[in-house]
């Protein structure tokens, strides 16, 4: 009897063990289970951009630069480009803002059949300019009170007066006879309303007119030599007497220059 109790008492005891350890377990598994996915909460708000972690990218969303294709493009608030012109016009119609007048000036024509002078024809057009700017330097010399400008003045008579001389001798003794054409005509009404202005400008504003007037001028004129004038002529000697006369006429220019800076503005 007592073996037998105590082989019962045994089974029990083993019985309440198992059940023991498969409670163990289970309380086990459900602790080291991977935890389910959360359900995506839609009401929340978005996540801040990743450029807001990242100064460099932020820099680079502000300034429109992409890294992987090197260039910019303006964003919202870029401002727009200035196309203002910032250097004196070239040929083809300008107006100049003088010490209290606006002085017209289309000079060279806009170069309309410029690039098919003979050489007759380029000949007009020195003889043209030439005739132009001695008219103006002596209207100059004779309402100027400034040194600056009657030095001025009488230079471009000396050098022009010269040219002309050169250019004139060409019909003798290379047969080139001066021939009239749209680009003369035109330089020719420039010098004629130019001169209109000098004489009209106030004595105040004379000074300032005249010399703003030669900076235009003589760049149009500059700009006419080298891109027409000398690579269109034919005649060794004119193409010579062209040469001396850019030289001269870049020299009038840079002096025009000098006085422009140094003369009083109102």
């Amino acid at each position: 009897m007592a073996r037998q109790m105590k082989a019962g008492v045994g089974s029990a005891l083993a019985m309440m063990a198992a059940l023991a350890g498969v409670s163990a377990c289970g309380g086990e598994a459900s602790r080291t289970a991977p935890p389910r996915s959360p359900t995506p909460d839609t009401t929340t708000t978005s996540a801040a951009p990743d450029n807001e972690a990242n100064p460099t990218a932020q820099l680079n969303s502000t300034l429109g630069y992409s890294p992987a294709s090197g260039t910019s493009t303006p964003g919202p608030s870029a401002e727009p480009e200035d196309t203002t012109p910032q250097t004196v016009p070239p040929p083809g119609g300008s107006a100049v803002h003088t010490t209290g007048a606006t002085l017209p000036i289309a000079p060279s024509v806009g170069l309309s059949g410029a690039e098919s002078l003979d050489d007759g024809q380029i000949v007009a057009v020195v003889q043209a300019a030439g005739t132009a700017g001695i008219e103006q330097a002596h209207e100059a010399l004779r309402r100027t009170t400034d040194a600056r400008v009657a030095r001025f003045a009488r230079e471009m008579i000396r050098d022009q007066s010269v040219v002309d001389s050169r250019v004139g001798n060409l019909n003798e003794k290379a047969g080139i006879a001066a021939r009239s054409s749209g680009v003369a005509e035109q330089l020719r009404s420039d010098g004629v309303r130019v001169l209109g202005s000098l004489h009209s400008s106030r004595a105040s504003d004379f000074d300032g007119t005249y010399i703003d007037a030669q900076v235009v001028e003589q760049g149009s004129v500059l700009d006419l030599l080298d891109r027409w004038l000398i690579p269109g002529a034919q005649n060794v000697s004119l193409e010579r007497t062209l040469r001396e006369l850019r030289s001269k006429v870049a020299a009038h220019l840079n002096a025009a220059r000098e006085t422009q800076a140094s003369l009083p503005r109102r």
